[in-house]
C-alpha cells in the first residue's frame, strides 16, 4: 500500500483548502452575477445596483452599460428615492462650466466652434444608457448680464432664444421647439424655462432650461448657442448639470 510522504499536509488540511477555494469561487460568481457598482465589477445601471442590494444608498458607483471592456467603465451618480431610481452622468467639468465673461462678436455661434462638444463619456456607453431607460432629464443654466437668453423684454419676442444640440443630432430652438410630439400626438421632448434674463438691467441673473425626454436619443445636450452676441456690455456664462436616466 502506497503511503503519504511524512511531510505531506494532513487530509483535513487539504480538504479545508479545497473548500476555501470553492467558497471563494462561489463568491466571485455571485459578485459577477450581482454587480454592486465597484470598480472591479461595475453594474449596467443604478437600477441593477438597487436590485442586487436593496440597502444601497444614493452615491457614486461604477457602471458599464455596454458590458464590454472594463477600461471604458465610468462613475455615475445613483439617486435612490422611494418611487424612483436615476442613473445620472455629469459632463466633463472643463466643457460644462463657463464663468460670466464679456461677449465677443464671434460668440453668436455654437460653443463647440471655439472648444469641443460637451462630453459625458464613451458614445457607446451613453447610447446603451438610453436603451436601458425610457426617460431622461437635464438642466442647463444660462448666466446673463445685459444679455438675452430666452425672451427679449424690450422687443417682446423670442428671436434670441438660446439654441441647443441634442445627442441624436437635433437642433433645438428653446422656444419654438419647447414641445415636441410624435405622430401619435404623444410628448417626446419638452423644455420648461425659468427666465430672469429678459430685461437688460445691468445685474447678474439666470435662465434655467429644464429638459425632459420621453423618447430615447435626445439627451444629453452636447452643444449650446447663445444668440445675443451684439448686446452692449453683455456678459454670458453657463452651467450644464448631469443628465439623469430613469
Amino acid at each position: 500500500i502506497m503511503s503519504m510522504p511524512k511531510n505531506s499536509p494532513a487530509m483535513g488540511v487539504i480538504l479545508s483548502r479545497i473548500l476555501y477555494q470553492i467558497e471563494m469561487l462561489e463568491e466571485s460568481v455571485d459578485e459577477y452575477q450581482q454587480p454592486l457598482g465597484s470598480i472591479e465589477n461595475p453594474a449596467r445601471t443604478c437600477r441593477e445596483i438597487k436590485k442586487n442590494d436593496n440597502d444601497a444608498k444614493s452615491d457614486k458607483y461604477w457602471i458599464d452599460p455596454n458590458q464590454g471592456s472594463l477600461r471604458d467603465a465610468f462613475q455615475a451618480e445613483c439617486k435612490f428615492a422611494t418611487n424612483s431610481i436615476e442613473t445620472c452622468v455629469l459632463p466633463a467639468k472643463e466643457k460644462s462650466v463657463r464663468s460670466l465673461a464679456p461677449l465677443t462678436s464671434h460668440q453668436s455661434s455654437w460653443i463647440s466652434r471655439n472648444e469641443s462638444e460637451i462630453y459625458y463619456g464613451p458614445y457607446s456607453q451613453i447610447s446603451w444608457l438610453q436603451l436601458l431607460h425610457s426617460k431622461a432629464s437635464q438642466v442647463v443654466t444660462g448666466i446673463c448680464k445685459n444679455s438675452i437668453m430666452y425672451f427679449d423684454g424690450d422687443k417682446r419676442d423670442y428671436n434670441k432664444a438660446t439654441e441647443f444640440y441634442t445627442f441624436n443630432d437635433q437642433y433645438i430652438q428653446s422656444h419654438k421647439d419647447r414641445r415636441l410630439k410624435n405622430r401619435a400626438g404623444l410628448s417626446t421632448f419638452s423644455i420648461n424655462v425659468k427666465d430672469n434674463c429678459a430685461m437688460k438691467e445691468g445685474i447678474t441673473a439666470t435662465a434655467k432650461f429644464n429638459f425632459n425626454a420621453n423618447s430615447i436619443g435626445y439627451l444629453p445636450i452636447t452643444d449650446i448657442k447663445f444668440n445675443d452676441a451684439e448686446s452692449k456690455n453683455g456678459e454670458i456664462g453657463y452651467f450644464v448639470d448631469a443628465v439623469c436616466f430613469s
